[in-house]
């Protein structure tokens, strides 16, 4: 039994590992470089172009279009994807769907 679970715990790290991007656009050091996805941490500027994964949880800040939506449906079970938004979310206890300005890991800015 314990051969058999932990193979299938290995099969879902590998599943969800394929979900995750492989490079991030990442701001340091004053310029624009594309780093390994498992290299961004807290304090990074990541841009987010239409088609790209999401390389780790983040706070929106800004943006360089009107509207940017985000395909979040492994998360939430939404069938359609979401609008997100610079501005704070006010709420203390909101649900991930209300979270309109937080951005997470491998969900994508669908096209």
């Amino acid at each position: 039994v314990g051969v058999w679970q932990e193979s299938n715990a290995e099969k879902a790290l590998d599943a969800l590992k394929k979900l995750q991007p492989d490079n991030a656009m990442v701001l340091r050091d004053g310029r624009w470089q594309q780093i390994d996805a498992v290299d961004v941490v807290p304090g990074d500027v990541t841009e987010i172009k239409v088609g790209d994964k999401v390389p780790a949880d983040m706070r929106l800040i800004k943006l360089k279009t009107t509207t940017i939506r985000i395909e979040q449906s492994q998360l939430t079970g939404e069938s359609q994807s979401v609008a997100k938004e610079s501005e704070p979310v006010t709420e203390l206890d909101c649900v991930i769907q209300g979270k309109t300005n937080m951005l997470f890991a491998s969900t994508t800015a669908p096209g």
